[in-house]
């Protein structure tokens, strides 16, 4: 397989939605598209657990439709909600503990590219811009996880809200930033993002919304006045 990202027809044939071509990364591994491309595509339907053997085989999950988020499961059983991503998002699937479980659900419908170990052993071997390009999405897929972090580690369900919804908005359809929260992203998802309880987070978004930092419509949350968010 052919690592150069130099084409005289850049995309030529790539599936419709491509993620690669949204972010301009990747051009020689997805030219072609079906059956050409070097990233498999996978569905799993909305609500539905990520299929295990996904962390074995394949080192990053590139969001091509709907909204997934990743787990882990520690030793006791205890899941947390780590990583929220959506189309265009780049999602690393790691199994680099041992006493450390990788998990993860489709919050909708979910399409994804998958990029093989194997692939991406020979893309790092041989170099060049399609490693640049990884590391760019790698460090972008770093600084949303800090943002939910972030939000964590607000001193209230309230701060921890708002600052989950500018996250986000900020981070969950790469490279566009959106004010609409998807309605297929419920507050009890919030909620596992947050480590928080449901009745909890629901009760701080109510008052963000009676803020005016918020509207809720048939879309889902829109952010009206992210300084509201920022001060809640």
């Amino acid at each position: 397989m052919s690592v150069s990202s130099v084409s005289t027809d850049p995309f030529r044939g790539v599936c419709n939605g491509c993620p690669a071509e949204r972010r301009d990364v990747f051009e020689s591994l997805v030219r072609g598209g079906k059956g050409a491309c070097a990233f498999p595509c996978a569905s799993v339907s909305a609500r539905a657990t990520l299929p295990d053997r996904w962390f074995d085989l394949y080192g990053f999950a590139f969001v091509r439709r709907g909204i997934l988020i990743r787990q882990c499961v520690d030793e006791n059983g205890v899941t947390t909600a780590l990583d929220a991503a959506g189309a265009g998002a780049l999602v690393a699937l790691d199994r680099s503990d041992d006493r450390i479980a990788s998990a993860g659900y489709a919050v909708s419908d979910l399409l994804v590219c998958l990029y093989p170990r194997t692939v991406l052993d020979t893309v790092v071997e041989n170099g060049g811009q399609l490693v640049r390009e990884l590391m760019t999405l790698q460090a972008q897929a770093a600084a949303r996880l800090d943002a939910f972090s972030h939000a964590r580690a607000q001193p209230n369900a309230v701060n921890a809200a708002g600052a989950l919804l500018l996250a986000l908005a900020d981070t969950l359809s790469p490279p566009k930033m959106t004010a609409v929260i998807p309605s297929s992203l419920q507050q009890r998802d919030m909620a596992a993002l947050l480590g928080l309880r449901h009745e909890t987070v629901c009760r701080a978004v109510a008052q963000l919304v009676s803020r005016g930092a918020l509207q809720r419509d048939t879309e889902g949350f829109r952010i009206v006045d992210r300084a509201l968010l920022t001060a809640a």
